[in-house]
């Protein structure tokens, strides 16, 4: 006897796809038009010349700094969100190995007759 292993579904349903969607987007669209109003605010702000451990560096331009801040917050934000899939991956591993069902966590049909 073959096992079925349920699919998973969209937990909103098919009627409500589209306004997740609609959300995802408008929340997306605001994250990226914050992000330029704050990079262009920090590029008036930011000094052409910075002194950092008794060096003075002169940039040709303060963008070089709204680059660099964004590069470190994207790094971070990188950072936290890859340990928090890594820890929810390995939760699901525990989980998977307790319960003894076969595949892994982030394929579980491959490999099985379904």
């Amino acid at each position: 006897m073959k096992k079925t292993v349920p699919r998973r579904t969209f937990s909103g349903g098919p009627n409500k796809r589209a306004a997740y969607a609609a959300i995802h987007n408008v929340l997306s669209s605001s994250a990226i038009f914050c992000g330029a109003l704050l990079g262009g605010l920090l590029s008036t702000v930011i000094p052409a010349d910075v002194s950092l451990f008794g060096r003075t560096m002169h940039w040709t331009s303060s963008l070089w700094g709204v680059l660099l801040i964004s590069s470190v917050a994207r790094a971070l934000m990188a950072l936290a969100l890859y340990s928090a899939v890594a820890r929810s991956a390995r939760r699901a591993s525990a989980q998977r190995q307790r319960a003894d069902l076969p595949g892994d966590p982030l394929h579980p049909v491959r490999g099985h007759d379904v």
